[in-house]
């Protein structure tokens, strides 16, 4: 799965298309054991570098999937970073942000809402002042006559306040 950290990263379909999967069937009907095993494999997968690409590009990028796959996949997002977001090479962690920023106004609430919570969560880490592109997004979606673009904003900007001891 890994590949070279830059502003042009890209998924390699077979990765993506295993990732998807064991999305879709850790939030289907499964039986517990055979979302255990799904778990397990998403934490050995969460030890590969660019796994939380993956996750990032499946949140904001996989518009033919179910919202609730996508939702997943950044929720498990938001978990890893907790975790791992220090130790990630700096061009991961761009690449993280740059996706998310265009999808504070999603037109999804659900995927804006995930969108805001993993946006918290870095401002928590890595602090405000590590994401300076960040408040101007959100200036922009706030001044925007888009309805999805100013509630994603003040969505983002509520939980950063909630969360941030940086502010």
């Amino acid at each position: 799965m890994a590949a070279p950290a830059s502003a042009s990263w890209q998924p390699q379909e077979e990765g993506l298309k295993e990732i998807c999967g064991l999305l879709e069937h850790q939030i289907s009907h499964s039986s517990s054991a055979d979302k255990s095993q799904i778990w397990q494999q998403l934490q050995h997968y969460s030890q590969i570098p660019d796994f939380n690409n993956y996750l990032v590009f499946i949140l904001t990028r996989t518009k033919g999937k179910s919202v609730e796959i996508r939702q997943a996949a950044g929720l498990l997002l938001k978990n890893n970073l907790r975790n791992a977001y220090k130790s990630m090479t700096m061009a991961y962690q761009q690449f993280i942000k740059s996706e998310l920023l265009p999808c504070i106004g999603a037109a999804d609430r659900h995927i804006r809402s995930t969108v805001g919570t993993i946006i918290s969560v870095i401002v928590q880490i890595g602090g405000i002042s590590e994401w300076p592109e960040l408040l101007q997004a959100l200036v922009t979606c706030l001044d925007s006559n888009d309805l999805n673009h100013m509630e994603g904003a003040m969505d983002a900007l509520s939980k950063v306040c909630i969360t941030s001891n940086d502010l």
